[in-house]
């Protein structure tokens, strides 16, 4: 952050996404918002559980996605620890119906 500051950013935004499970996720957006705390710089932090699916929801994809809504989403929601939710629609990860659901 000190790097993007010299160069002049005033606001970042950092996504989680890579940790397709509620413990991780939620870990990295504490992180993000302890960032927040230190007023460097302005921190956005944005909430991607749809980033891609766990190896164990391989067969049972609409089970992540149900996951996401039911547990991640509101949990993060009621703790306010991300500005913004996000999902990566893509051929091969998330497609437009799930997007959409998400």
């Amino acid at each position: 952050m000190n790097e993007m500051m010299r160069h002049g950013t005033a606001t970042v935004e950092i996504k989680t996404g890579y940790g397709l499970n509620m413990d991780s996720e939620v870990k990295m957006l504490e992180a993000i918002n302890e960032l927040q705390q230190e007023e460097m710089m302005t921190v956005v932090p944005t909430f991607i559980g749809a980033h891609a699916y766990p190896p164990e929801f391989k067969e049972n994809r609409r089970a992540y996605v149900e996951l996401i809504l039911g547990k991640m989403i509101p949990y993060a929601g009621k703790r306010h620890l991300a500005a913004f939710c996000d999902v990566f629609c893509e051929k091969g990860y998330f497609d437009l119906e799930e997007s959409e659901s998400s």
